[in-house]
């Protein structure tokens, strides 16, 4: 029926610009959906509300569970419902669908008149379809199962009612233009090749076999060998990981494939895509679009011992011919979405663009392949073309892709100094050559109190570094670097590791080795966090040096650059206003580190320190000029009095 053109929304991403698209399922329910409220009727239905195809076959619904069927059409809404009478030979099982769009009209596959040979009434429907003249017809069927006995007359059973299923499909004009569709269970298990010299043993007393049939008669496990007199073929079903098996058996490695489409030459020839629906592999962007809510990775299975297969078709338009696939133009990095790589290449017939169908997907890791649509430029004459395009996604530290924390693996600032971190990317095809800078990578270095994984830390514990080129002997690395101020982080000891983002994908973390011969990606033990002293420089002054009276008196008194620096500033010793003055340059940037002044009446009082008197010393309207940096010019005064024997000095002590 030609009303209209469609175009709908699903999950956010609009359809192909198809003019009368079409989704169509199949699911065997095993043995009905059961009583609402009940594990295996809202799995089902949530399998089915998931997908939201507008037309599914039901297999295995019964008898018994009519009111249930009607009931779970209803809350999914759908507007149409059919299910097959009962067959004389399977008194429980029938067939039936669900249809947003009305049935032109619907009618059982059967036997020739005075033989009895369909199991089950596998049921034919016309959909009224909204916007075309070229309704499908739509055929669920459930031919006989199983391949328990010697004699295999269910395989027998099975060929027989394929056969009347393509007789009845030969009704049709033609398959090259008409949209015939066979959906459902297949049961296309036992002995591939299987010949049938006359009729078999075991077979139901009830059972009469159509005059017209000749042997010897043949058994294939492959539908397209069925079908070739009316020109329809199998379309190719997977899950999304590429799976084939739609009825997990035993396990899911020794699963079987009994469920198929078989579609005319027509449906072949325009725009389809399929999909084996297992909520297992389901995730947001994952497969075909999907209009209703994720599910549970369980829920497919508590809704039937069968996968639900569904597909999207164009109903009337000519597709056109795809010669060639695009590839993706570079590679990709986890965490990074398709829309951020372009596609190069692809030919068809006609002039068109090739885009991503769901830019917004991130690839896993490895080599996958992406769906791509070939739109054409006359899209009212031709229907969109969906393919695959090879993508290839590097995770941190695959194809050799490497990033660090470079240097230091330890640094001792004073409060007042600066110290920098860097770190290094390598990113094949990217980052060879001096200068040659990979675009959109973002480098952080973060700084933290914990000695954890930095994957746990703050974001405010990271600040963005910047490019320092491609460095010395290292020409195929980008580097980074961060400087970092003691005043900052304050006095203590710190943590600092780097972090790593390309194309806005996942974080990568580069930690160093102890001794500083190499770095790579962080793993906490090889390749830690580098440490940050913040305060205490005496390590660093003194080249971590062992620590002496002496080499701590020159750290803390005179202002030297080093152990063996000779700018060191003797104190200074006046008498003023009856005060003894003792001034010296001490350091103030160590809070591991006091100095004090310490008067006393008697030498060897100094010995105990039983009877001396701290003074502290202070800056106040001393000249500071010349004095270096974490560094002060301090003024120790104590009263002398008449105390003519006073004596005052400056005590160092150094706390670890």
């Amino acid at each position: 029926m030609r009303q209209i053109l469609v175009l709908i929304l699903i999950s956010g991403s609009i359809v192909p610009a198809l003019a009368v698209p079409l989704r169509v399922a199949s699911f065997n329910i095993k043995v009905g959906f059961g009583l609402p409220g009940t594990s295996s009727y809202d799995s089902a239905k949530a399998v089915i509300q998931r997908v939201s195809p507008d037309v599914v076959a039901i297999i295995e619904a019964t008898g018994s569970d009519t009111q249930n069927f009607g009931t779970m059409a209803t809350e999914l809404g759908y507007a149409y419902q059919i299910i097959s009478e009962q067959s004389t030979l399977d008194t429980t099982l029938r067939t039936g669908f669900f249809s947003r769009y009305p049935f032109a009209w619907s009618e059982p596959i059967s036997s020739p008149e005075g033989a009895l040979e369909m199991t089950r009434n596998n049921l034919a429907v016309k959909i009224d379809v909204p916007g075309t003249d070229l309704d499908p017809v739509i055929v669920a069927v459930h031919y006989k199962c199983c391949s328990s006995t010697s004699s295999f007359n269910e395989g027998f059973r099975r060929a027989i009612e394929i056969r009347r299923t393509v007789e009845f499909l030969q009704n049709f004009t033609s398959t090259s233009t008409d949209n015939l569709l066979v959906i459902g269970d297949f049961n296309l298990v036992g002995t591939d090749g299987a010949i049938y010299a006359d009729l078999p043993s075991g077979l139901p007393q009830k059972y009469v076999l159509g005059s017209d049939v000749t042997f010897p008669v043949n058994y294939w496990k492959n539908p397209d060998l069925y079908f070739t007199g009316v020109n329809m073929n199998k379309l190719p079903m997977t899950q999304v990981n590429g799976a084939t098996w739609t009825y997990p058996s035993s396990s899911i490695s020794s699963g079987s494939v009994l469920d198929y489409f078989v579609v005319s030459s027509a449906m072949q020839n325009r725009f389809f895509e399929t999909e084996v629906y297992n909520s297992a592999l389901d995730g947001v962007g994952v497969g075909l679009p999907k209009p209703g809510p994720l599910l549970g990775a369980s829920v497919s299975a508590g809704a039937s011992d069968h996968l639900l297969l569904f597909g999207d078709f164009e109903l009337d338009r000519a597709k056109p011919n795809v010669m060639e696939a695009p590839t993706a133009s570079t590679y990709i990095f986890q965490g990074q979405a398709l829309a951020s790589v372009s596609l190069s290449g692809g030919s068809a017939n006609v002039g068109g663009i090739f885009t991503w169908q769901s830019p917004s997907r991130l690839p896993v890791a490895g080599t996958s392949f992406e769906r791509v649509l070939f739109t054409p430029t006359d899209s009212d004459a031709l229907s969109p073309v969906s393919l695959a395009a090879s993508v290839t996604t590097l995770a941190w530290g695959q194809g050799g892709l490497t990033h660090n924390l470079q240097w230091p693996p330890a640094m001792q600032i004073s409060a007042a100094e600066q110290g920098t971190v860097y770190a290094q990317i390598y990113i094949p095809g990217w980052t060879e050559g001096v200068g040659k800078i990979a675009p959109s990578v973002v480098c952080w270095i973060g700084i933290s109190g914990q000695n954890t994984d930095p994957a746990t830390w703050a974001e405010s514990a990271w600040v963005e570094a910047s490019i320092n080129e491609s460095q010395g002997s290292y020409t195929d690395r980008d580097e980074y670097r961060r400087v970092v101020s003691g005043t900052e982080a304050g006095f203590g000891t710190f943590y600092y590791a780097s972090r790593w983002q390309i194309h806005g994908g996942t974080y990568g973390y580069g930690g160093i080795q102890g001794n500083g011969a190499s770095g790579g990606a962080w793993d906490g033990s090889i390749y830690a966090n580098g440490v940050l002293t913040v305060g205490s420089t005496l390590g660093s002054w003194s080249s971590n040096a062992a620590l002496t009276s002496e080499l701590l008196l020159k750290y803390a008194v005179g202002g030297a650059s080093g152990p063996n620096a000779a700018n060191a500033v003797n104190p200074t010793y006046a008498l003023s206003e009856a005060n003894l003055v003792l001034t010296a340059i001490v350091r103030v940037d160590d809070p591991k580190l006091t100095v004090v002044g310490e008067a006393v009446t008697d030498l060897a009082n100094y010995a105990t320190g039983a009877l001396a008197k701290t003074v502290v010393g202070s800056a106040l309207g001393v000249d500071q000029t010349g004095v270096p940096v974490g560094c002060e010019k301090q003024t120790f005064k104590v009263l002398q009095g008449t105390d003519t024997r006073k004596f005052l000095r400056v005590k160092a002590t150094w706390r670890p």
